[in-house]
């Protein structure tokens, strides 16, 4: 099974900067580094659901604004749901 967290990733950059916050303030925010934030905005890092709690609380915005999973599987060729 393959999944992209890429759109995740560009979710996550979307939003931050419409909040005018920058990647350090948001690392500051979440206590994750810089360099964490920005491969997970790349999609180059996975990211837990831990962090993904943690970068949602420093938005203000919900996970399921963060994730949208039917986005994540429509450009998953071979995920199935049981």
């Amino acid at each position: 099974m393959i999944i992209n967290l890429k759109p995740i990733g560009k979710r996550i950059k979307a939003i931050r900067k419409s909040k005018g916050i920058t990647q350090a303030q948001l690392a500051e925010m979440t206590n994750m580094s810089n360099i964490f934030i920005s491969r997970i905005e790349t999609g180059a890092k996975n990211v837990s659901l831990t962090s993904l709690i943690k970068i949602a609380v420093a938005l203000n915005v919900t996970i399921d604004e963060l994730v949208l999973l039917d986005e994540v599987i429509e450009l998953c060729n071979d995920f199935e749901i049981l």
